[in-house]
């Protein structure tokens, strides 16, 4: 049986919090504590809190034990791509996120992966520290927001990124960010519990309808938080495909015939909803999500699976045999036709 492996969880190095510190503020970032905890104030203007323990290595293996977690890849917190920052000042953030992300994963490196972060918001530049990150720093795949400074992730100019992904067979992990706001998605968190997923699947829609899946057909994308809507709401999407054909669109086919050209993580939050997924996209096309050390995350993700009724080689792909194969393998992961 392969590792149990964690794909979606999330880390911000001592290191990097250290340098932040000395050089962040020449850069526009810098870490500000505040009532409601620590936040990362970009360009002036704060984030969400930090979860407390992000950074505790010592803390996050005793937690991986517990819960019969081999390995986790890590990626950084998701505030911390950053990218309303200027462009050299965005390429000093991700170079310094991924210093301090090897420095890490070389300290545990049989406990511990990672995936790299790029300034999305400078593509050339995040195709050469994607390329830096996997040869010259070991890490796997790369983690992004859902938008970039405001622009959509089927954005003619992010381009050079995607065709980087595509030619390092980097997987990408699709991560949302700065969800749909509103003084409604304030109130009862609503902004992660439909915030969040909504705005996982507009970006999935992204990559299908603008044409990005259809243009690099070798990319893998990993969906976290189950797919956002997507997987259980995918005949929506065809009926608007149907609607649409005649007028310029980037996809031949209907979003359901490209579903498994992503991956989607376990976090479903309910085991009949993860067993539906297993079902409607394939046990080999879901891999094991936390999202540690986060509230929202899936505290036992393992005891998840087992509750969702997977056996056998199935619950042995989701555990860790699929990750294995497409994150941590050899070069060559082509996404099943």
């Amino acid at each position: 049986m392969a590792p149990v492996i964690d794909v979606h969880c999330h880390h911000l190095p001592g290191a990097f919090v250290a340098r932040l510190a000395d050089e962040g503020p020449a850069h526009g970032v810098r870490l500000a504590s505040g009532d409601a905890g620590t936040v990362l104030v970009v360009t002036g203007v704060a984030g969400r809190p930090m979860p407390p323990g992000i950074g505790d290595v010592d803390e996050r293996l005793r937690w991986m034990d517990r819960r019969g977690i081999d390995v986790q890849v890590l990626s950084v917190w998701i505030e911390a791509t950053a990218y309303e920052l200027p462009d050299e000042h965005g390429v000093w953030l991700s170079r310094a996120l991924n210093d301090a992300l090897a420095e890490e994963v070389a300290s545990h490196p049989d406990r511990l992966a990672a995936m790299a972060s790029v300034p999305l918001q400078v593509p050339e530049a995040a195709a050469a520290e994607l390329r830096r990150a996997e040869d010259e720093l070991g890490l796997h795949g790369v983690e992004i927001a859902s938008s970039v400074a405001g622009r959509g992730l089927d954005d003619p100019g992010l381009e050079p990124f995607w065709a980087a992904a595509e030619e390092l067979s980097a997987p990408v992990l699709l991560h949302p960010h700065r969800a749909l706001r509103g003084v409604r998605l304030e109130r009862h968190m609503l902004w992660n519990v439909a915030g969040n997923p909504a705005e996982e699947t507009i970006a999935a829609y992204e990559l299908i309808f603008g044409g990005v899946l259809e243009r690099h057909r070798d990319l893998t994308v990993i969906l976290t938080h189950g797919g956002g809507f997507l997987p259980y709401q995918i005949g929506r999407g065809d009926r608007a495909h149907a609607v649409l054909r005649g007028a310029r669109s980037g996809s031949p086919e209907p979003p359901s015939a490209l579903l498994r050209r992503f991956l989607f993580d376990t976090i479903t939050h309910d085991p009949t909803s993860l067993a539906f997924l297993v079902a409607r996209v394939g046990a080999d096309r879901v891999v094991l999500g936390s999202d540690h050390p986060f509230p929202m995350g899936d505290d036992d993700p393992v005891a998840t699976v087992d509750a969702a009724g997977l056996c056998g080689p199935d619950r042995d792909g989701v555990l860790g045999g699929n990750a294995a194969r497409h994150l941590l393998g050899p070069a060559a992961r082509r996404p099943p036709s």
